[in-house]
């Protein structure tokens, strides 16, 4: 297994100046997107194989798939009907978002799995009208978009709030961008504990939060440095959100103490870490919506090059990597040694984690939320109240 490699060993190389003229005397902060994508242009680069990375864990996909694709056509469509959304509804109709959970949350029960991906499809929607000037205009205005944002805030936290400092979240937003979370946060809340309900709030707001820094720093001439993007994606990438419906797709309810615990956090930053820059690649999916393999994986931040590129966007990981290296070719390879190390941590917390808690008998048995006991073990008997 390789040496882990963090994302501060990479500094930028004093080599860049001689070799890249375009680039004299500039650092990740100084050097303007037009420079950059300048020197990026026209620069042949190959593409790895990064599924035997992931190929020794285990793949699924939820049992419920088919019957998944048609109930969120039928909600999109309902959703999404006015003329105005015509455009949005035809893209998210094309797409396979309903995968993504499908393969997270392969055992999930399925109105259990109806929710999160319903969760998945507000998320790309609501991004859209943030960042897409194909939907939306806000993206042009960095006010209007923190108007958004600072809204959505204020609305989740709404529909999330504990019974003693309820606010109707009607009375703070009409746009159906942002009200079609309502059932969503409603549904996890009735199964989830208060704990549980304030972790998923977090990581919704760090999403928001850290999407508008992104969009600040896309307003500005001066680029962000590798730790600085890497920073902004843990919560701009959502993956935190989905972490946070673990429990409610599985129906249990982990102990504090072991979500709380050194392992599980460095399972979920490592988790972030692969999710963020891992999707399926181009060509994956057949004409019915379908993979031939259970579970394929792309750096998303490797092939969508030439598309940001081509939309004058290169503040994303391959981008940065090519400043700090000095060649595309040399940021392909950081950028795969990075999610090798995040493989290894990974495998290597796991394993602590049950070495940790292996004699627990609520964390291998009874914390499941199945029957709605709320108890940590049943050994001697225990009491509910019904």
């Amino acid at each position: 297994m390789a040496q882990p490699i963090s994302s501060s060993t990479i500094t930028v190389n004093s080599d860049i100046a001689s070799q890249n003229p375009e680039l004299t005397g500039m650092k990740p902060g100084e050097t303007s997107r037009k420079q950059l994508m300048a020197f990026m242009r026209g620069t042949k680069i190959m593409i790895p194989d990064y599924q035997p990375l992931l190929s020794h864990w285990p793949a699924r996909e939820n049992k419920g798939t088919a019957e998944l694709r048609e109930r969120v056509h039928e909600w999109l469509e309902s959703t999404f009907s006015s003329s105005e959304d015509a455009k949005r509804l035809n893209w998210l109709k094309k797409s396979v978002i309903y995968l993504f959970p499908a393969r997270w949350c392969p055992h999930a029960r399925f109105e259990a799995l109806l929710v999160i991906t319903h969760m998945m499809y507000w998320l790309f929607a609501w991004d859209d009208e943030t960042d897409s000037a194909e939907f939306s205009s806000i993206i042009e205005s960095l006010e209007r978009s923190s108007a958004f944002r600072d809204e959505s805030i204020r609305y989740v936290e709404a529909v999330l709030c504990s019974s003693s400092a309820e606010v109707d979240p009607e009375s703070i937003s009409s746009n159906h961008f942002i009200t079609f979370f309502r059932p969503i946060g409603e549904a996890v809340k009735a199964n989830y504990t208060e704990d549980q309900t304030q972790s998923f709030l977090r990581e919704v707001k760090l999403y928001m939060q850290t999407t508008g820094e992104e969009h600040r720093n896309q307003m500005t001439r001066d680029l962000p440095t590798v730790d600085q993007y890497l920073e902004m994606r843990m919560g701009s990438s959502g993956v935190g959100i989905c972490l946070a419906l673990n429990e409610y797709g599985l129906d249990i309810q982990l102990p504090r103490e072991v979500l709380q615990s050194e392992p599980m956090r460095i399972i979920w930053h490592e988790t972030n870490m692969i999710t963020a820059m891992c999707e399926d690649p181009p060509g994956a999916f057949s004409k019915k919506g379908r993979t031939d393999k259970f579970l394929t994986y792309r750096m998303n931040d490797v092939y969508s090059i030439k598309k940001e590129l081509d939309q004058n966007q290169v503040d994303t990981l391959i981008p940065l990597l090519t400043l700090s290296l000095g060649s595309a070719g040399r940021a392909l390879d950081a950028a795969t040694a990075m999610v090798r190390s995040s493989i290894g941590r990974f495998d290597a917390a796991e394993r602590a984690l049950l070495g940790l808690f292996a004699g627990r008998e609520d964390v291998r048995r009874l914390h499941s939320g199945r029957y709605k006991l709320r108890v940590d073990a049943t050994s001697g008997g225990a009491y509910v109240t019904l």
